[in-house]
């Protein structure tokens, strides 16, 4: 037997060498694979808490945006109010004083000095600090209206605050004054600590200048510091992140997100130990595993290495004997391989004669075999000339066997692309590559053919070896795919049409394959209308993420939804309209149609259903419904009423004259009433208004004959209507008759809320002085009736008129 190299070149080594060498590759290459495991999720677990961190900034500035901007509606409402249009300083600090007793926020009147004009009851500071604006609310395309302050102390309370503000016109004062919202920083924490966070997360609100607002840690110890100077100048960022040495010296990741209302930033900072803990973590577990791994994959080697030796030794010696020609003795290890190797040797050794027979009489049905397989099969030499090539070979270069055979295989048919690439180079081609050593399996390669069309084969091409392994040449199959490969692109081409198509429509589309239900497909637009995820969800029959309801409330069973309805065959378009709770746990309205999908047999194979969100459109049909019963309501009882007023009228008038004068007067009263309450949607509308609407007129002009006082108290629509009759009633029959018919007379209304056998009611007192002598009437007008019948039996009040000489007083008492 020959070698190729000597004894001496080779380093020997003995098989426990080499099983524990071939144990650690085998464990080294897992190691390696869970190191890199375990670091990539310590990074993703540092990067999903960085992300955690923006994405809590941000929520933390929205809610900043939802709080400032309610805030900044307040000081919008206020401003619009006519005490303040008319510089009714009492007034004014009546409204200041709701404000704070409603928000427990001082709102204050100042000049742009900072001198106050008006402020609520005890706050005793004269004047505010200048206030510089940090921005205007709602960003720079808001300048000029409600503007943001940075950090300072309010001189009333000493407490660290911000104020925002609006430009009003008082009075004569058209320009100079601002209603100010004075925000104690403490605020700001409270909305800072509404939102859940891991502990030791630092969480801050900075203003205009980097100055912290607000601080969820150790509130009182850095409230009214400048951030460091590196991050502040990072916040000049709308959002972002920034890693560095935070404010209490320890070196920290910030994340950090701008209030698009306010302009302040919220800073969420990270310490970076925590950011680390996952990467010591898997660091421990990496060295703690590859200890183990490496002691068992040695100790393992070790036992079986010594096994595998003996046995070796054995089948060794028998291999001997079967090269002198001896018979081999028979083995027995404890390797069963090794046991069957020995028995295959015996064989051999008297097989050989035989297998010289068998093996040219299988040359021979080689050959027929290869010249009828509809496979191209090709063999060249060392040198690249070909030595065979079967007859379907031929065929695929369109020549005879004999024209390619003796050919170099490059000069036979140059390749236009190799796996649907560019032209390859030469020495790139499977049968090049076979020639250097390399198999190539399932290379797809073009080339054009005689004719000029391009031809596409498949080809496995591997190297042919000596009994030593040298190479002496290569061989290479051929396969004719080329209509697969048409078809193939046909097919790709219309995929991808379709796929455009229903990724593009505006219609969520799901497809199922059947008869399992499992949804194998979906286009994005449904999991933009579903809000979860679609892809290997189970069928409708058993999954629980399907949950909607029908018209009437009932739950809608698995098999009533549409893609279930077509999966079973019973109909070709199924449809339905339900109720459905999204993965947001919000219901919308839905429309859902199906249609199976059949095979060329006509069998079902699938199904296809079409989501469309229609909520919208059921919200207006509901909206439109209840709007016209509202209004058929409201027009009967206003019709009702008028009706009502018409009767009353028409018992105390004394001639057609008197009677549409008072009736006019009555339904433009009633009118007043019903715009007040269109303003106000039919809702609540505060008691003060409807005084207003009836008693400020005789205010007017520095006269005073009318006073009145009381806490604003919002009132249901019907009781405003009533109140707002009953007032022009007792208003008109102090004209004719009472107080107000003289010059020297006055009215005073004084209203209050009391609690009486577990009830809230509203109890009013209207009194009348200096005017005329007042006498019991003879008889009852329309304004004792209307008190009487409306107030008193309708709305289950009491009413007392008491006729005193010096004034009429009128005291209502109603459930509120």
């Amino acid at each position: 037997m020959m070698y190729s190299r000597t004894k001496n070149e080779i380093r020997e080594r003995s098989m426990l060498w080499h099983l524990i060498a071939f144990a650690l590759a085998l464990t080294i290459p897992i190691f390696i694979f869970l190191t890199g495991i375990l670091w990539k999720y310590a990074d993703s677990e540092r990067i999903q808490i960085q992300d955690s961190a923006l994405a809590q900034a941000r929520a933390i500035a929205d809610d900043v945006n939802q709080v400032a901007a309610g805030l900044i509606a307040t000081l919008q409402v206020t401003a619009t109010l006519d005490s303040l249009r008319q510089g009714d300083t009492d007034a004014i600090r009546a409204t200041l004083d709701s404000i704070r007793a409603s928000t427990g926020l001082a709102m204050v009147l100042r000049d742009s000095a900072g001198t106050l004009r008006a402020a609520p009851g005890g706050y005793e500071a004269p004047r505010l600090p200048p206030l510089s604006p940090a921005a205007p609310a709602g960003g720079p395309g808001n300048a000029g209206a409600v503007t943001v302050s940075n950090y300072f102390i309010d001189p009333d309370t000493d407490q660290p605050s911000v104020a925002i503000s609006l430009p009003v016109k008082v009075g004569s004062h058209q320009e100079g004054l601002s209603l100010s919202l004075i925000v104690p920083t403490s605020w700001l924490r409270d909305i800072i600590n509404r939102t859940p966070l891991p502990d030791r997360w630092i969480v801050a609100m900075l203003d205009g200048n980097g100055v912290v607002l607000a601080r969820n840690l150790d509130y009182a110890t850095y409230v009214g510091k400048k951030g460091v100077e590196e991050l502040v100048l990072k916040l000049q960022q709308r959002e972002g992140t920034w890693q560095g040495v935070s404010l209490d010296g320890s070196p920290s990741f910030v994340a950090f997100s701008r209030s698009a209302v306010t302009n302040w930033q919220v800073v969420i900072g990270v310490r970076l130990a925590e950011l680390e803990t996952p990467l010591r973590q898997s660091m421990l577990i990496i060295g703690l595993t590859g200890v183990a791994l490496f002691s068992l994959a040695i100790g393992m080697a070790w036992l079986i290495g010594r096994r595998l030796y003996q046995a070796l030794e054995d089948l060794s010696e028998s291999a001997s004997s079967v090269e002198r020609g001896d018979a081999p003795s028979r083995i027995l290890t404890a390797v069963k391989e090794i046991n069957i190797f020995g028995q295959g040797l015996a064989l051999v050794s008297r097989g050989f004669q035989e297998r010289g027979v068998e093996l040219a009489a299988s040359k021979e049905r080689l050959a027929r075999i290869l010249d009828t397989t509809p496979c191209g099969i090709i063999e060249v030499g060392t040198d690249g000339i070909v030595t065979y090539a079967n007859r379907m070979q031929a065929q695929l270069f369109q020549m005879e066997v004999s024209q390619v055979v003796g050919q170099h295989y490059r000069d036979l048919a140059r390749p236009v692309s190799v796996d649907g690439g560019s032209s390859p180079a030469m020495d790139e081609l499977p049968l090049a590559q076979a020639l250097r050593g390399d198999n190539s399996v399932g290379v797809e390669m073009t080339f054009m053919a005689l004719d000029g069309r391009p031809t596409t084969v498949a080809v496995n091409a591997e190297p042919l070896r000596t009994a030593d392994g040298i190479i002496n040449g290569a061989l290479a199959a051929f396969v004719d795919v080329t209509a697969r490969v048409l078809v193939d692109a046909r097919r790709r081409q219309v995929e991808a049409r379709l796929r455009t198509i229903v990724e593009t429509v505006p219609v969520g589309i799901i497809f199922a394959e059947a008869p399992s239900g499992r949804i194998v497909e979906a286009n994005v637009a449904i999991e933009t209308i579903l809000r979860h995820k679609i892809i290997d969800l189970a069928d409708p029959a058993s999954s629980r993420a399907w949950q909607a309801l029908h018209e009437d409330g009932r739950p809608i069973a698995a098999d009533e939804y549409p893609l279930a309805r077509a999966l079973s065959g019973r109909e070709e378009r199924p449809e339905l309209e339900c109720n459905y709770l999204r993965g947001d746990d919000v219901r919308r309205w839905l429309k859902i149609v199906g249609a199976p999908l059949r095979s060329e047999a006509g069998t079902i194979s699938g199904a296809v259903a079409a989501v469309v969100d229609i909520d919208d459109i059921k919200r207006a049909q509901e909206h439109q419904q209840l709007m016209n019963r509202e209004l058929h309501h409201r027009v009967k009882n206003t019709l009702a009423t008028i009706q009502g007023i018409a009767n009353l009228t028409a018992r105390s008038a004394t001639d057609i004259k008197s009677f549409r004068q008072t009736f006019a007067d009555r339904i433009v009263s009633l009118s007043r009433t019903h715009t007040l309450l269109v303003e106000n949607s039919w809702s609540l509308i505060p008691i003060s208004d409807l005084v207003r609407l009836e008693l400020d007129p005789y205010r007017a002009g520095g006269h005073d004959q009318v006073t009145y006082e009381g806490r604003d108290i919002w009132l249901p629509s019907d009781l405003a209507l009533a109140l707002g009759m009953a007032f022009h009633e007792l208003t008109t029959n102090a004209l004719k008759f009472g107080a107000l018919s003289v010059s020297t007379g006055h009215v005073h209304l004084h209203w209050q809320t009391q609690s009486e056998d577990g009830k809230r009611k509203l109890v009013l007192d209207w009194r009348e002085s200096g005017g005329p002598t007042v006498r019991v009437p003879v008889r009852a007008g329309f304004g004792s009736q209307l008190l009487n019948n409306i107030l008193a039996r309708q709305l289950n009040g009491a009413v007392d008129l008491t006729y005193e000489p010096a004034g009429l007083r009128a005291r209502i008492t109603l459930d509120i």
